[in-house]
């Protein structure tokens, strides 16, 4: 019965991008979800996708972000969930001179004050996938870089690194170090436990997509 299940999810997935052609320029893979929060004159973000928190910054958008914040009938300190396009930078700290990785909201999408985020549902972990002559493990970090390793028949080994993000709620990006231009892109699964590779033929999106299961966290 899982398994049915996971083969119509496929399914489901697969028929709702059918047609849809590959973008001739990378995917911005910029969209963060999460818990904002405001006390004490600062503010925090814990990012649903890595279970991190970060600081944030109070660059970009993060002034309309504050006064959404504060407009919202909330208790003191209440966590918010919020949507946005920005980045993870490296900015010095408020106390001494180190550096420390920072929330940077570039564009306030907006609040839900209806969904929060799950710690069983983190993306970073191992994943493993296994298809006709090649096996391929996924090595997905919270500090945004992966690992991934092909394995085929003739007990070779291809490894690639690079950084990943997500372009929307349920679309993963990986970046390869090797070529900016280079790109993979996974469905992540509603069971928050896999992942589905996107394959491109002829710029257009395949049926034979690889399941990427997760075997460690």
């Amino acid at each position: 019965m899982k398994k049915f299940l996971y083969i119509a999810l496929l399914g489901l997935l697969v028929s709702a991008c059918g047609g849809k052609k590959r973008p001739d320029a990378p995917v911005a893979a910029n969209f963060f979800s999460g818990e904002f929060v405001y006390m004490a004159d600062a503010a925090v973000f814990y990012d649903c996708a890595t279970g991190m928190k970060y600081p944030v910054s109070n660059n970009g958008d993060y002034i309309v972000v504050e006064r959404a914040y504060m407009d919202m009938k909330r208790e003191d300190g209440e966590p918010i969930f919020m949507t946005c396009r920005g980045h993870i930078e490296y900015l010095p700290s408020m106390e001494g001179d180190s550096k420390m990785p920072t929330m940077v909201i570039d564009s306030f999408i907006g609040f839900n004050r209806t969904s929060h985020c799950n710690s069983n549902y983190v993306i970073p972990g191992v994943y493993q996938s296994e298809g006709e002559g090649i096996k391929s493990m996924l090595r997905v970090r919270v500090d945004h870089s992966f690992t991934e390793t092909l394995f085929a028949d003739d007990a070779t080994e291809t490894t690639k690194e690079g950084t990943w993000g997500m372009s929307s709620e349920l679309e993963l990006v990986l970046d390869y170090d090797d070529n900016s231009e280079q790109q993979e892109i996974f469905q992540y699964l509603p069971d928050h436990e896999s992942l589905i590779r996107v394959v491109y033929k002829n710029e257009n999106r395949q049926d034979n997509s690889l399941v990427y299961k997760k075997v460690y966290l």
